[in-house]
């Protein structure tokens, strides 16, 4: 609640700082950027009819009832101007009319914020390329709920699809009876955002950040982390990981703070130690690490 209200009295002030700048294209920040205005799109928007099952949901809420949770109103925002890069200020209009807790500068200051023209940011226009951005957020809504009922209930044209394919449609053989087509195409979900790897089965969603990740990045991942756990608890029990390296060096032993001499750096802490120091540690160059990467 005091996030909120701080955030409240933040657009307020910025409102009275700003006065009818908060209301030009270029916003606050005078930032350039070309928009569209596709009267056609732009009411597909308002009433629901984009193709995205949960863009469409919260629309359809929106125009409804006069109220939509604030994810919602930011997702559906950010869907307007950096997926399909319209005029920020039609979405602004647009919840000025709807909206039942309408606030002037609430509504403009978070319009800003989300079209990223209340400063500079020295020149990105923040354009979702690759909708990877809107990818993350329907996975991370999947994961939030995963049997669809917020988007059953409010597109009834998808009550029958699946749960596999509630939250992506386009990905089923047969497209919903009824439905419109995506107006940002057939997004693959099941992209590695670490590798880009196609349709990447067997993965794992993040979540939290609406991330998926095929089985081999997760195992290098898991190999680093388990590696890393060993490290603190070898530190906690006052010992150095024994990490290796190709050659021998010189530089400034970490232990015994001995200038200019040879010896390793461990891979693992990024710490240069002499070869004296690093043999009493009781590792050798030639050694490898204690614990077997699970990975390798």
């Amino acid at each position: 609640v005091v996030h909120r209200l701080i955030w409240r009295e933040w657009h307020r002030l910025n409102a009275i700082v700003w006065g009818r700048r908060l209301f030009w294209l270029q916003g606050p920040g005078r930032v350039e950027r070309p928009w569209k205005q596709d009267p056609d799109i732009a009411q597909a928007w308002k009433d629901g009819r984009t193709g995205v099952p949960y863009i469409d949901a919260c629309m359809r809420e929106l125009k409804a009832t006069g109220w939509l949770a604030y994810k919602g109103r930011k997702t559906a925002g950010a869907f307007l101007v950096h997926n399909l890069g319209f005029d920020w200020r039609i979405g602004a209009f647009w919840y000025e009319e709807v909206l039942m807790d309408y606030d002037c500068a609430m509504n403009y200051g978070n319009w800003t914020t989300i079209a990223r023209v209340d400063r500079g940011y020295a020149g990105n226009d923040f354009t979702d390329v690759g909708h990877k951005d809107l990818k993350a957020k329907l996975r991370a809504e999947y994961a939030n709920d995963p049997e669809g009922k917020y988007i059953r209930q409010w597109v009834p044209e998808l009550q029958n699809v699946s749960k596999e394919f509630l939250h992506w449609p386009w990905l089923e053989k047969k497209a919903p009876e009824g439905y419109a087509s995506s107006l940002v195409g057939e997004l693959d979900p099941f992209e590695c955002d670490e590798c880009g790897i196609k349709r990447a089965s067997g993965g794992t969603l993040d979540s939290k950040a609406g991330m998926w990740y095929c089985e081999t990045c997760v195992a290098k991942w898991k190999c680093e982390q388990d590696q890393k756990k060993l490290l603190g608890n070898l530190r906690q029990k006052g010992c150095r990981f024994p990490g290796y390296t190709e050659q021998e060096k010189s530089g400034d032993c970490a232990e015994c703070k001995e200038l200019g001499v040879q010896g390793f750096v461990d891979r693992f802490d990024a710490q240069f130690y002499c070869s004296k120091c690093w043999q009493q540690a009781g590792f050798a160059r030639s050694e490898k690490p204690a614990r077997p990467c699970p990975a390798a």
